[in-house]
């Protein structure tokens, strides 16, 4: 099984490559269906931070002990939002240990293209604004393009493989 995390800006191909995933079978974890889904829009509230994670977590844990490959639709720009995965994935295959083959949870990084902060915003606020201005999706995407230029994926982070979707800048 494998535990995919997906890393990029808004508007960069996660959720189209998620969608190719899911009709493969592998069940998708999107943060941002999960907060539509417990508010009724696209909202996240900073106090359910812990919650929203649980949940997550949750999804993954079922889908994995039904035997499915979980792709785990977020930005992951930062270090530590990847590192959480790659611990969480440690302390699911602890208690199963080992099957002689190497750990049961295969942990994967896809990453995808970055481009300037402006064409990520604009290719979201054309896509689906979710509520949210041109002006809002650009001051988001600025914000993205800060924490990946600071904090870039790295061969070092831990994960069992990483595939760069198309060319990344480095």
């Amino acid at each position: 099984m494998t535990l995919e995390i997906l890393v990029g800006m808004i508007a960069s191909g996660k959720t189209t490559y998620a969608r190719k995933r899911a009709d493969e079978g592998a069940i998708v974890v999107c943060h941002d269906d999960i907060t539509q889904a417990l508010h009724c829009r696209y909202r996240y509230e900073q106090g359910l931070r812990e919650f929203y994670r649980r949940v997550e977590e949750g999804i993954a844990f079922a889908a994995l002990n039904a035997g499915r490959d979980v792709v785990v639709d977020r930005t992951h720009l930062t270090a530590e939002s990847r590192r959480r995965w790659i611990r969480w994935a440690a302390d699911y295959a602890s208690p199963n240990t080992f099957d002689g083959r190497g750990p049961l949870v295969r942990v994967v990084a896809v990453e995808f293209p970055r481009k300037i902060a402006h064409v990520h915003a604009r290719r979201r606020y054309e896509g689906d604004p979710r509520g949210r201005t041109f002006e809002e999706w650009s001051r988001v995407a600025l914000h993205h393009q800060e924490q990946a230029e600071k904090e870039p994926l790295s061969a070092g982070e831990g994960f069992d493989e990483i595939v760069r979707i198309g060319e990344v800048p480095r």
